[in-house]
């Protein structure tokens, strides 16, 4: 016999059932927003939300108890040009040192990431070590929000070497990922001039593609990793009609 469902209060993670299937909830604007694997998105306060929060599971359409999935987060602070940032470390059950790691690069948003943003709950839903954070002077982090390139490719090598500190012994491929193909190969430049991070590319050759990884109707095969494109709602952060694909260095083109 199942487990029973009990109602309480939504928190953010990652609900499976099976090997396969699975849905996160991030907080949104209102509520709490869902993203399935399939990606079918939703808010839990819209009318006929398919699913409802309970303790330790989400109730997906009203019958279907999907227990949460057993994440190892870690929160940690770490300094950028005399900045605290704020950041987390998300990895699925069983991570080890064959499993790919990322840290998501930021774009010109002015919100948080941490427990906030979709996409990189469904990279660690397929078995993908997460780094995210929180830009300056956003959410957690401290600073005055800006839009001066350099210093945010600064925080995005600082949030790498923190990543890689945190996964240490726990991870084989590293890369990054995000919307600014400019600012990654800035990013992994100066973090090789720095001697912290060495030039992981997404694509062999040093290529970027795409904005961003997520999932979509077309699933992930191999290291591609696909999202439908069109926005679903106001919660929605897609890229606005853009399809995009990710792949990290050393995976066979």
């Amino acid at each position: 016999m199942s487990e029973a469902f009990s109602p309480a209060p939504c928190e953010t993670g990652i609900f499976s059932q099976g090997q396969t299937d699975f849905v996160a909830l991030t907080q949104g604007g209102k509520g709490y927003s869902y993203t399935f694997s399939d990606g079918t998105v939703g808010n839990t306060q819209d009318a006929g939300a398919l699913l409802a929060c309970g303790k330790d599971a989400v109730l997906v359409r009203g019958k279907e108890r999907w227990p949460k999935v057993a994440l190892a987060e870690s929160d940690t602070r770490f300094a950028s040009d005399g900045v605290m940032l704020a950041g987390r470390l998300m990895e699925a059950p069983g991570a080890g040192k064959d499993t790919p790691l990322v840290v998501y690069a930021h774009g010109s948003e002015s919100s948080g990431w941490i427990g906030r943003a979709r996409d990189p709950y469904q990279m660690v839903g397929r078995g993908v070590s997460v780094f995210v954070y929180d830009k300056r002077g956003t959410g957690l982090s401290e600073g005055e929000y800006t839009q001066n390139f350099p210093r945010l490719t600064d925080d995005l090598v600082a949030a790498s070497r923190e990543a890689r500190r945190l996964a240490q012994g726990r991870y084989g491929r590293f890369g990054l990922i995000g919307g600014k193909p400019g600012r990654l190969d800035r990013a992994t430049g100066a973090g090789a001039r720095q001697g912290g991070l060495s030039r992981h590319r997404l694509w062999p050759g040093g290529r970027y593609r795409g904005t961003g990884c997520g999932a979509g109707r077309q699933g992930i095969a191999g290291p591609r990793l696909w999202r439908r494109g069109p926005r679903q709602g106001p919660d929605d952060d897609g890229y606005h009609g853009k399809t995009r694909q990710v792949r990290l260095q050393g995976w066979p083109g």
